[in-house]
């Protein structure tokens, strides 16, 4: 199946789909029924089903692309849409880029420029739609996971764009011209040289001359070999004992060997001590040594120390408190703790018979339960059987039903394929009328693009000529020439003006303050550590003394604990035997009383058999009246089944009516909410263009007023520099004057070029004449303003 009539199969089965008629899964598998490729039919069951599944996220979408392209869209497209903007956002990893352009390179180009742009735009998807995308999805997901995905895929994206952009505009654009090829180099049409003759390998010989085996080879054993070895090693020991014989033998009589010496003595403690260490396997001889004996001594930081000295301060604190109570109120805690713990005590000693007598009565509660669940088992088996009988004939009423259902579902299959025949019609009238509308739409397009060509080159020429106007103005030379002096002020009109020689002499007294002040501060610094480390030293003896008195009470403390403990225990084990005894008693009485009530029963069985013996007679008038009454139970059976399937059927259509009034409810409560998102949208869109337009309201005032300041700021300097330097001034003045001059002789002559030659130079004579006057008097002021200046 091509591209087309598989998005075109995708557009249909979107569109036909109603929940009023069919679920997701039977429409679907009606639709793709008639497909003969697989995975055609796979592809159009998927896109349909995330189009369901994520209906609301992409209803959000395709408003926001209806509503801003409004011009260049149709609503008849918005399926179109939705089918490209699931598999863009949600598919496009699996379907690959080269498929994804096979789908968009079949659709209309204006179409897809215009939804490629708005998809793959960040700032258009956070403005237009993240806020609704926000209220039924997590901001995490809807930021990370689907507009950063688009993030990362828009330079991957970015060719096809630009692709699509050029066939709906009708013009490449300038991302995609082509680069100049590069000159091919082809070789030169040179005479091969003839191939050199390799001559023929020499042979090498492969032969191996191998030695031949050994006589002794398969004669010798281990043992042999072993003895060899102990003989070689005899023979060379006696050849060492002989050599240094007789070098003993032969050599000097030295006294010192004569003296007596601690060389062995030394040779054997060094023996000793090397094979001491060797011995890796033997266990110490040194106890263990014990910590306990001698405590460890623990260095506390300064942190330490006073957080410890925090929490005894603070019980001094409670215990000055209890003092205080006990003196203004003559009486003490000491009795009510007393009496707390003894019933705490009492408490908990209830409570562990409690629990005791729990686990006797679980016990008792475990041997009834053995007991009822195999009672149990027997009900279960009685009422299994009945069940049997009660499935199999529903069994047979759903085969009856599902043929009904079956019967109904072939008169809808017929009477939909009726209403799709009427669909198409409609389908190709509004597809005709949609192109003759695009038509007219292009036209129309057409005819704005070249309006704006002419608008935009008009705008350029007047650019053009201003920028050639302020070039102009800049090429007028202006003369900065600018004294230094560090002993005056430089007079700009601000606070605290000074010259540079008194900012250094300032500078330098900050400098000798700020020493002097650093300096007190080192010393306040030194006193206040001192006494830091003295208060520290006695918190430290403070908290040795707290320490050794804690470590007494908490030994005595102890000892208390465990005698408690151990009477704890004593008195727990006396509980579980007495209640042991008290469960094991119960047990035996209750074994008693069930084999009583056996006894009891195996005789009521043993009475009832003999009287069953008796009735043997009239049994076939018994069986007779039990037939009976086994009629008139189905005749009842029958009634009551009949009932009850009278009022299913009543509730099924009660249900079904609800269903439908439900259905044209939320169809029109959706609508209604459509209207709603519109308007409000609209409103929204409204109230941010205003405020976009009093936020530039303000911003063009305050650059008005910003402007105004500096021209009034500008105008002040002017004068106060036209006052401090008359003379610059004047010559600016004059310069200008006279390029005015210049400029409207260059006009006049311009207008009078051919019949008024002569005049025109005459004017132009003229004005340098006047100019040069104007020089002359100029030069006429220097003189003063020189001799003032050097005054």
């Amino acid at each position: 199946m091509k591209v087309s009539e598989l998005l075109a199969a995708c557009q249909e089965i979107v569109s036909s789909f109603n929940p009023l008629q069919a679920t997701v899964d039977s429409h679907a598998e009606q639709f793709v029924a008639e497909f003969e490729n697989v995975s055609d039919a796979m592809f159009v069951k998927q896109v349909f089903y995330g189009c369901f599944r994520y209906k609301k996220f992409l209803k959000v979408f395709i408003s926001a692309l209806l509503y801003k392209f409004k011009g260049s869209t149709q609503r008849s497209d918005s399926n179109l849409f939705t089918i490209f903007a699931y598999l863009a956002i949600f598919r496009l990893d699996e379907l690959g880029l080269d498929e994804f352009r096979r789908f968009v390179i079949s659709q209309e180009p204006t179409k897809m420029q215009v939804f490629l742009s708005f998809l793959f735009n960040v700032d258009t998807l956070e403005n237009w739609c993240r806020e609704e995308w926000c209220k039924s999805y997590d901001h995490v997901y809807i930021d990370e996971t689907i507009i950063g995905g688009i993030k990362k895929r828009i330079e991957d994206i970015q060719e096809l764009l630009n692709e699509i952009d050029s066939k709906a505009t009708g013009k490449k654009m300038e991302t995609e011209k082509e680069a100049p090829q590069p000159t091919q180099f082809e070789p030169f049409n040179l005479t091969k040289p003839r191939p050199r003759l390799v001559p023929e390998p020499v042979p090498i010989p492969k032969g191996v001359k191998s030695r031949p085996v050994p006589s002794n080879l398969f004669n010798t054993t281990l043992q042999d070999i072993e003895k060899q070895k102990q003989k070689r090693r005899e023979e060379v020991k006696q050849e060492t004992k002989k050599k240094y014989a007789e070098e003993k033998e032969g050599r000097f009589n030295l006294r010192s060997e004569s003296r007596p010496s601690k060389f062995a003595e030394v040779k054997a403690q060094v023996e000793k001590e090397r094979q001491d260490q060797l011995k890796f396997d033997m266990k110490h001889t040194n106890p263990v040594p014990n910590f306990a004996a001698t405590p460890a001594e623990v260095k506390l930081n300064v942190a330490a120390i006073l957080r410890e000295d925090a929490v005894y301060k603070k019980k001094q604190e409670q215990e000055a408190q209890i003092i205080k109570a006990y003196e203004e109120e003559l009486r003490d805690t000491t009795e009510y703790e007393r009496w707390q713990n003894d019933m705490r005590r009492a408490d908990e000693e209830a409570k562990r018979e409690l629990i005791e007598k729990r686990k006797l009565e679980m016990e008792m509660a475990r041997q009834e339960a053995i007991e009822a669940f195999q009672q149990k088992i027997k009900e279960n088996q009685l009422i299994a059987t009945h069940m049997r009988e009660m499935t199999k004939e529903q069994l047979e009423q759903a085969e009856l039903e599902k043929i009904q259902e079956v019967q109904e579902k072939q008169k809808l299959v017929e009477m939909i394929v009726e209403q799709r025949q009427n669909i198409a019609v409609k389908k190709e009238e509004v597809i005709l009328l949609n192109q003759k509308t695009r038509e007219e739409l292009k036209a129309e397009m057409a005819e704005l693009i070249a309006r704006k060509k002419a608008q935009d080159a008009i705008e350029q020429k007047e650019r053009e000529e201003l920028i050639r106007q302020i070039r102009a103005l800049e090429k007028v030379p202006i003369a900065r020439t600018k004294h230094f002096d560090p002993t005056v002020t430089p007079g700009h009109g601000l606070l605290e003006e000074m010259s540079l020689i008194e900012l250094q002499e300032r500078l330098a007294m900050n400098k000798v303050r700020e020493a002097e002040r650093v300096e007190e501060i080192r010393i306040r610094n030194l006193d206040r550590k001192n006494q830091f480390q003295e208060d520290i030293k006695e918190k430290i003896k403070s908290i040795s003394r707290v320490r050794a008195a804690a470590s007494k009470e908490n030994a005595s403390r102890r000892q208390q604990k465990v005698q408690q403990e151990e009477e704890q225990r004593k008195t727990v084990e006396t509980i579980r035997e007495k209640g042991l005894m008290e469960i094991q008693q119960k047990i035996i009485e209750k074994k008693q009383r069930r084999k009583a009530e056996e006894e009891k029963l195996a005789r009521e069985l043993k009475e009832i058999k003999l009287q069953r013996q008796f009735m043997s007679a009239n049994q076939a008038a018994i069986e007779e009246k039990a037939w009976k009454q086994l009629e008139l139970g189905a005749e009842r059976e029958i009634k009551n089944r009949q009932e009850k399937r009278l009022l299913e059927q009543a509730k099924y259509e009660v249900v079904k009516a609800t269903e439908q009034k439900i259905a044209v409810f939320n169809k029109k409560q959706a609508e209604a909410e459509t209207a709603a998102f519109h308007s409000e949208y609209a409103k929204r869109v409204s109230a941010i263009q205003e405020d976009n337009e009093a936020v530039l309201r303000e911003q063009r005032e305050l650059k008005q007023a910003i402007t105004r300041a500096q021209r009034e700021h500008e105008v002040i300097q002017k004068k106060v520099v036209e006052k401090r330097q008359p003379y610059s001034t004047k010559m600016k003045e004059a310069s200008l004057r006279r390029g005015k001059r210049v400029q409207k002789t260059t006009q006049m002559m311009s207008h009078s070029a051919g019949s008024q030659g002569e005049g025109s130079l005459d004017l132009a004579a003229a004005a340098y004449s006047s100019g040069d006057e104007l020089m002359g008097e100029d030069m006429s002021f220097r003189p003063q303003t020189t001799t003032a200046v050097g005054v």
